[in-house]
């Protein structure tokens, strides 16, 4: 074989090498982790009380390759201040860490509150708006998650 042959394949054996061991570590690191993820976002999701009365309008669980996101609507004709308090409160009381309180109340606005809470490699975000009657309030709750960086920091978000 010529040197420029053999150069080549050395080629094409470490990308098909690189290929395998790529594949070898999403298998072990990344499926389990976006599993893992899932599942405790869904007990959290559990532990969470919601605001008495209040009637579930969606539940969607969106996952991809990278992050999982656990969407939960509901509705009720509570006051949003009494909403905002309640969140604020169960959420602290689950170990939730409040990171953003975008409490917005002007006269002549919209009643809207944007609460975002972390807690390990999870977020938490609070949106209560009001309905297009304006007569109650839409209260959506959305857990996420992501991936993280690999352990051997090679293959950074993979």
């Amino acid at each position: 074989m010529m040197p420029k042959e053999k150069v080549i394949l050395s080629v094409i054996f470490v990308c098909l090498l690189g290929m395998l061991g790529v594949t070898i570590y999403n298998t072990i690191f990344s499926v389990p982790h976006l599993q893992r993820a899932e599942d405790t976002l869904q007990q959290e999701s559990y532990r969470l009380a919601t605001f008495p009365g209040a009637t579930l309008t969606d539940f969607k669980i969106i996952r991809n390759n990278r992050s999982i996101l656990i969407s939960r609507i509901y509705t009720t004709d509570q006051h949003w201040s009494n909403l905002h308090d309640f969140y604020v409160t169960e959420a602290k009381n689950n170990d939730w860490a409040l990171v953003i309180d975008g409490t917005i109340s002007k006269p002549a606005e919209e009643n809207k509150d944007l609460l975002v809470f972390n807690k390990d490699d999870f977020e938490l975000t609070i949106a209560i708006n009001t309905t297009k009657n304006n007569s109650s309030f839409q209260i959506d709750l959305l857990w996420s998650g992501f991936k993280r960086k690999s352990p051997l920091g090679l293959f950074p978000n993979i």
